[in-house]
């Protein structure tokens, strides 16, 4: 497999345009989702989408049951694999 990392190097803007637009699509999904979920009395719905975007509506988002700054910041590997258990500590 010597043709691998030349592979990987000659695909490399393409690999990086599609984790990009994948990032954004992620966090577009998850300022929706928090937007819906807020209150009619939330003062946050009153701030520009631009700011909720780069802020965040939400401290902990979940996604499909996974807390999505847990699973993005690798916080399973620090607390040895158990962080989908509803007992896991942070062991920081």
């Amino acid at each position: 497999m010597p043709w691998l990392p030349l592979a990987i190097y000659d695909e490399f803007p393409y690999v990086v345009s599609c984790l990009s637009s994948s990032a954004l699509a992620l966090c577009l999904v998850l300022l929706v989702k928090g937007t819906r979920e807020l209150g009619a009395d939330d003062p946050s719905r009153r701030l520009p989408w631009p700011y909720l975007f780069y802020r965040g509506v939400r401290i902990n988002p979940r996604l499909a049951g996974v807390d999505v700054k847990q699973w993005t910041n690798s916080r399973c590997l620090a607390s040895k694999g158990d962080c989908y258990s509803p007992n896991a500590v942070n062991r920081d």
